[in-house]
């Protein structure tokens, strides 16, 4: 869910509608009496996303020291957000993780009653600071619990060194494409646990740390690989299940090779962390997905049947397929926009065969956010998730109470 940040924040009857919520929500209501907003930027920032936050704690059944508790973090690290939008609506840079640019992405993690709400974050890179590396940082050092035998090994591979030959090449690059020369490297996300506590993880990009290395990304994910289990996972190696996801990937015809575009992982112990390498394919066949899920028949076993099995069900539920749509046809972009199948394939430490993960994107294919909404609630009804039940109208809530008038379900994503 990502927030409304392409309208002004000037609209009269958004505001009666966001404090009417915040009247209503004590936990908000608290809060606001002691925070400081007296910055415009954290301001705004609290403004257009505290509440989503807010509705999707109550709604995941966080108690109420737990919602103040992570209300408060989301306001400590509102400075990970830089600038606000001009008062026209206009993003000061732009970000890809949402579609609308902006650098907050709330999800929900969905596991019953150990189902968490999760918080990506695009780290303001300033001037200074061109790839936010020193913004991710400071952040991450600012949350309790943090981790960092994993992220300084493999930041000495990715990370990019400040006035470097290395970041003047990516800075070319990068001012030659479509990007309006900002380069993207480092996203962070955020796991509020209902223990109380935070789990990190970061997210580097690899044609980026690539480039400011010479290399191509197939190198320098061997490399890094292979560094791992050099100087943490010895007893443990990550390499005989990346081996099994370069062996797939070799096999495949050049016009279908599939590149790695994060790489990612967790700061926590290295033995309970992943390596999570996400990989991109242009290919959007449903015969193409069940390939990249078992690796061409290298991951087997229950789990990876009930994947497949889930696949297929949500396939013609989210994708909108024609009639006499075929296994091996390609999907059609509903706008023109290029846009890649996303898998990641999790290493865990000392197991040989990564474990498998698909994002589905449907807002790019077909329908509107409606369309979407009452197809999943069709299908987590179907596998008896009381989800099923009061996801549209709690999605239809959140949305009714912190989005401009412009902004509706059945508008496109």
């Amino acid at each position: 869910m990502t927030i409304p940040i392409a309208s002004s924040t000037q609209d009269t009857e958004y505001h009666s509608r966001l404090s009417l919520f915040r009247r209503n929500n004590k936990v908000l209501e608290k809060l606001l009496k002691v925070l400081d907003l007296s910055d415009k930027d954290r301001k705004f920032w609290w403004t257009v996303s505290s509440g989503i936050l807010a509705v999707l704690l109550e709604k995941c059944s966080y108690d109420d020291n737990l919602q103040l508790k992570f209300l408060r973090l989301f306001h400590q690290i509102l400075p990970a957000f830089g600038p606000r939008p001009n008062e026209q609506g206009d993003c000061i840079r732009w970000s890809p993780l949402t579609l609308d640019s902006s650098p907050i992405d709330f999800s929900w993690n969905y596991d019953g009653s150990n189902s968490i709400v999760r918080l990506a974050i695009d780290n303001y890179a300033s001037p200074d600071d061109p790839f936010a590396q020193k913004a991710t940082k400071t952040l991450l050092h600012s949350l309790p619990g943090m981790d960092f035998e994993l992220f300084n090994v493999i930041s000495e591979e990715v990370w990019i060194k400040p006035g470097s030959e290395a970041e003047t090449r990516v800075l070319e690059q990068y001012s030659k494409s479509s990007y309006a020369g900002r380069p993207c490297h480092i996203l962070s996300a955020l796991d509020f646990l209902k223990d109380g506590s935070v789990t990190a993880k970061v997210y580097v990009t690899a044609r980026t740390a690539a480039c400011a290395k010479g290399t191509t990304v197939a190198r320098l994910v061997s490399n890094l690989i292979q560094m791992l289990d050099a100087k943490i996972f010895q007893a443990t190696p990550l390499m005989p299940a990346y081996q099994v996801i370069d062996a797939y990937n070799e096999g495949l015809p050049k016009s279908e090779k599939q590149s790695v575009c994060l790489i990612s992982w967790d700061c926590v112990k290295p033995l309970q962390s992943r390596v999570k390498l996400y990989l991109s394919s242009r290919k959007t066949s449903l015969k193409v997905i069940r390939d990249m899920w078992t690796q061409r028949g290298r991951l087997t076993g229950p789990v990876i049947d009930k994947g497949l099995e889930c696949i297929d069900e949500l396939w013609p539920l989210l994708y909108c397929p024609p009639e006499g749509y075929r296994g091996e046809d390609e999907l059609k972009n509903r706008d023109g926009r290029s846009q890649a199948v996303l898998m990641n394939l999790e290493l865990k430490p000392g197991k040989s065969l990564p474990a498998p993960k698909l994002y589905i994107q449907p807002s790019y294919f077909c329908g509107n956010d409606m369309d979407v909404a009452k197809s999943l609630a069709r299908w987590f009804d179907s596998k008896g998730w009381s989800l099923g039940k009061t996801y549209v109208d709690d999605l239809k809530y959140a949305l009714s109470v912190f989005l401009q008038p412009m902004h509706n379900l059945r508008s496109v994503s």
